[in-house]
């Protein structure tokens, strides 16, 4: 069976048409001002594609803040627990040419009374 069709918007408002990723023009993707990243890097492939595209996006005058908790794995090389992943998308970002500044969490609000990961990581990355 076919999915239903989305909602009909209310009148007055026009709703964009979706898009692939792989339309948007590079003047588009040049002219973003603030790009927001949670939790996006895990995975080899798409921590490099990310890296590939935030090379595209971040200009001067852009503001990327991405956030990630450093994931650990157990290393079968070296018998230890490893944080592998988020370094080396720092390191693909700073070969790219990009600034990377890490932001002091005491600094970052806290809307609950839980405690903070340890693990949690937030960055600040720019282009001159």
């Amino acid at each position: 069976p076919k999915p239903n069709p989305p909602p009909a918007a209310p009148p007055g408002i026009t709703v964009p048409r979706t898009r692939r990723f792989s339309d948007i023009s590079r003047d588009e993707l040049e002219s973003v001002d603030v790009i927001l990243g949670s939790d996006v890097v895990y995975d080899p492939v798409l921590t490099d594609a990310l890296a590939c595209l935030l090379d595209k996006m971040v200009q001067p005058g852009t503001l990327a803040l991405i956030s990630a908790e450093k994931r650990v794995y157990f290393s079968r090389t070296t018998l230890k627990e490893e944080v592998y992943e988020w370094p080396r998308f720092i390191d693909l970002l700073k070969v790219s040419g990009m600034q990377v500044r890490h932001l002091a969490l005491e600094h970052v609000p806290k809307f609950t009374g839980s405690d903070r990961n340890p693990l949690l990581d937030i960055i600040e990355v720019r282009r001159r």
